[in-house]
């Protein structure tokens, strides 16, 4: 029980730190340029925030 309850909780935090963090890293790379191209669009516009995967 005490390992469910363990696990529970980290993933909450891990979830709770991803929602709080992730929105100011996709705004920071808008402000430094640091996008990549969106290949599943038409255009192949810049609007995906590089390195998304560090913050998750």
């Amino acid at each position: 029980m005490e390992i469910l309850l363990l696990l529970s909780v980290s993933i909450l935090i891990s979830f709770l730190l991803t929602i709080m963090f992730l929105p100011k890293w996709i705004r920071k790379c808008r402000q430094i340029d640091m996008l990549w191209e969106d290949m599943n669009k038409y255009g192949y516009p810049k609007n995906i925030a590089a390195s998304g995967g560090i913050i998750l």
